[in-house]
């Protein structure tokens, strides 16, 4: 049943965003990020945490993949 589930709210993401789920889902946690890396002077340690990543290395990787930099130039940048 959760398989099913989970097929019908991908199937509706795709049809209505374009996208999976889980990778809407991963873009919100990644944008959320940029804006705590822009807005405060938080740890990355810490906005990983606060953003549902295991770890800072884990936020950097997938912050750079999402945007083409790491999260240390957004910061520099302001965004």
């Amino acid at each position: 049943m959760k398989q099913d589930k989970q097929r019908t709210l991908d199937r509706l993401c795709r049809r209505e965003l374009g996208t999976s789920a889980g990778a809407y889902y991963r873009a919100l946690r990644l944008t959320r990020a940029q804006n705590l890396l822009v807005e405060t002077g938080l740890p990355l340690r810490d906005i990983a945490l606060r953003c549902g990543f295991a770890s800072a290395s884990t936020l950097s990787r997938a912050y750079s993949q999402q945007f083409g930099r790491p999260p240390s130039a957004a910061r520099r940048m302001g965004g």
